[in-house]
């Protein structure tokens, strides 16, 4: 996939540009209900509900907790 991200002044990452014809590919492979098990629908469906329920964590959060754990 040959995908470009756009940045602010920072270097943070704000946007992505994605080839139209990827796009459409994604786009249809979401529209699909073959595209995902029932396994995989089930936890996209608890982690949706994660989500709007507050219960999740930003990447940030992710990163300094594993740093965190580290033992070396």
């Amino acid at each position: 996939m040959s995908i470009h991200y756009v940045t602010d002044e920072q270097g943070e990452k704000i946007a992505v540009v994605v080839p139209i014809q990827e796009w459409e590919a994604l786009l249809g492979r979401l529209e699909d209900d073959d595209s995902l098990s029932p396994e995989e629908a089930s936890r996209a469906d608890e982690s949706w509900q994660e989500y709007v329920a507050g219960r999740t964590r930003t990447l940030s959060q992710v990163k300094k907790a594993l740093l965190y754990e580290r033992q070396d």
